[in-house]
């Protein structure tokens, strides 16, 4: 459309859509598609997704019903409902530890080590790079 001064007038008469069709059986749009030729938009519902409706339903199936904090209701929001549940846990820091300290000591790990034969005679008759040891390829 063009403004002419008074009013906006149809520019394009054989362009743009004449009509929408929506198909599909969920609740949001996955695609959205126009045909030129039938000048057609068809939007398609072809995902289903939780509603507001279903979280409040859900919510009150696993907390109960929330209200204006009235004695048969305990809570009047959910984070009120999560607060309750969380005020035991405790937070704790540095101070509340203790220093350890890192030893150094080793502890050896049996047939890591080689045998005297195997550190001389071990390797005799295998191809080994230059500058490797048989160990380090492990």
């Amino acid at each position: 459309a063009k403004w002419n001064g008074t009013n906006y007038i149809q520019i394009n008469l054989d362009t743009g859509a004449t009509s929408i069709e929506v198909t599909g059986d969920g609740n949001a749009v996955t695609v959205a598609a126009y045909d030129a030729g039938s000048r057609k938009i068809t939007l398609t519902k072809g995902a289903t997704y939780v509603t507001s409706a279903e979280v409040s339903s859900a919510i009150s199936a696993a907390i109960g019903d929330l209200g204006n904090n009235d004695e048969s209701v305990p809570y009047a929001t959910v984070k009120e409902y999560v607060d309750d549940k969380v005020a035991d846990i405790k937070r704790l820091k540095k101070e509340n530890g203790r220093e350890i300290t890192v030893s150094s000591d080793e502890t050896p790990t049996l047939g890591q080590e080689p045998g005297f034969f195997e550190k001389y005679f071990g390797g005799v008759g295998q191809y080994m790079p230059f500058g490797a040891t048989r160990h380090n390829n492990i």
